[in-house]
């Protein structure tokens, strides 16, 4: 099993020879972190403590997912928009499983970023552009692939869950890659019998078609022959007309 979720724009880079030299141990929170203290960044207020890892990504630490009734009981008195999304969501579709899932992933719109800080007292870390960076409510940017937010209780737990963030509006879910696409918010975010979120099967499974591996085309062959005629005509439509799914969805 991976011990790491899928991020997009995810290769982490070495520190360079050249980079400047650390200040440690314990100075200031920048060089904890083996990152030199910015002038530019002290008249910031959140930039001011922002810490950076740069390493590859097998050395930012062990993940420990959680259950998906711990993620619930978490989110479930969130003053915000949530859902689940990733393979569980499709598995709460079908109301059952058919392979293991290396993390846990809960969704929310952009927007409610300062009120998830808020919601959720735990060490929280920016994972964008090859690097962890320490989150600590400051607004985070699409046009820098800031779209993940690792989860861990403390800086000495294991990873646990991995937020991904959305883009929408008062009324519609917004797809991030191709803000032309917007479903209404009924359509994508359902509720199992026991008023668990979830994103929509075909929104989930339109996020997976990009880059296709192996665990997603096992995902699309369960998922495309329950979905009813409007989800499948709405995934078959934004799909490339060459794209390999196009088959199943005929």
């Amino acid at each position: 099993m991976s011990s790491q979720p899928h991020t997009e724009a995810f290769a982490a880079p070495a520190l360079r020879a050249s980079d400047p030299p650390r200040h440690g141990p314990r100075g200031c929170p920048d060089c904890d972190r083996g990152r030199r203290p910015n002038p530019r960044d002290w008249g910031q207020p959140w930039r001011r403590r922002r810490t950076v890892t740069m390493m590859p990504a097998s050395e930012l630490g062990p993940w420990k997912p959680l259950g998906l009734e711990s993620v619930v009981a978490t989110f479930t008195s969130a003053p915000f928009r949530w859902w689940v999304s990733g393979g569980h969501a499709l598995d709460l579709h079908l109301g059952r499983t058919w392979r293991d899932h290396e993390d846990t992933d809960v969704g929310i719109v952009r927007s409610d970023l300062r009120a998830l800080h808020a919601f959720l007292p735990w060490d929280l870390h920016v994972a964008a552009a090859g690097q962890l960076t320490l989150w600590r409510g400051e607004p985070l940017e699409v046009a820098r692939n800031q779209n993940n937010v690792w989860c861990r209780l403390t800086v000495d737990e294991p990873w646990v869950l991995d937020v991904t963030i959305g883009e929408g509006s008062d009324d519609n879910w917004i797809y991030r890659r191709e803000p032309s696409i917007q479903v209404p918010w009924s359509m994508a975010v359902l509720r199992t019998a026991e008023g668990i979120p979830y994103l929509a099967p075909e929104l989930q499974l339109l996020y997976k078609s990009k880059g296709l591996r192996p665990k997603d085309d096992v995902d699309a062959a369960e998922v495309i022959p329950s979905l009813d005629a409007r989800r499948r005509e709405l995934l078959s439509r934004v799909l490339d007309s060459d794209h390999p799914w196009q088959r199943r969805l005929a």
